[in-house]
């Protein structure tokens, strides 16, 4: 369709939306949970926690990491150990359930 003015209103519809789309993606940082096991190899434990703040993320990567690890219990036995990292992520927001 072409308005009077000679310009493509789908065009300009279509411009529009695309702005629109980047304007709803926001950077976020995702705070990803492993278990490491003791024979080697990592299993992804948690991927759905995003923070605004990477102050805030790293603090609970810090705690996650401290309180689940364990090098050796008493009787010499490995377990398992857990790590967390803070990974940077453009996300759309509409995607997401919950931002931390």
């Amino acid at each position: 369709m072409v308005s009077p003015k000679g310009t493509d209103v789908g065009a300009a519809i279509q411009e529009s939306w695309r702005r629109l789309q980047r304007l709803m993606v926001v950077h976020l940082f995702l705070l990803s949970v492993f278990l490491i096991k003791p024979g080697g190899g990592e299993q992804l434990v948690s991927n759905d926690m995003y923070f605004r703040d990477l102050n805030e993320c790293l603090y609970f990567a810090n705690r996650v990491s401290r309180t689940y690890t364990s090098q050796n219990d008493y009787f010499g036995y490995t377990r398992n150990r857990v790590a967390a990292y803070c990974l940077p992520r453009m996300v759309n927001e509409d995607d997401i359930i919950k931002i931390y």
